[in-house]
């Protein structure tokens, strides 16, 4: 039952980052600001990851994986997502 919570989690946070990618390349001027999200949620996984290894309470460690975790998950959506935005409306 907690394993589908996580999942759960793991489709709304991929779900957010899609939605806001979708919002950024309809309404922005800018194409390769929808590119910058998930460049930010990479580095706040990789900034929860040196977080976790310097970790010296409880299950902290634990918690900063799992949040490593889901903004991987966006990060990836995000940048597959810009991608495939990119090549299914690019002009030829």
């Amino acid at each position: 039952m907690v394993l589908g919570r996580f999942f759960t989690v793991i489709v709304a946070v991929s779900l957010f980052s899609a939605i806001l990618t979708f919002v950024l390349f309809k309404y922005s001027k800018v194409k390769f600001l929808k590119y910058i999200i998930g460049i930010l949620f990479l580095i706040g996984g990789l900034i929860n990851i040196y977080l976790g290894k310097k970790a010296t309470v409880g299950f902290e460690d634990l918690a900063r994986f799992i949040l490593a975790t889901m903004f991987f998950i966006a990060a990836l959506t995000n940048i597959l997502f810009s991608l495939f935005l990119d090549i299914k409306y690019s002009k030829k």
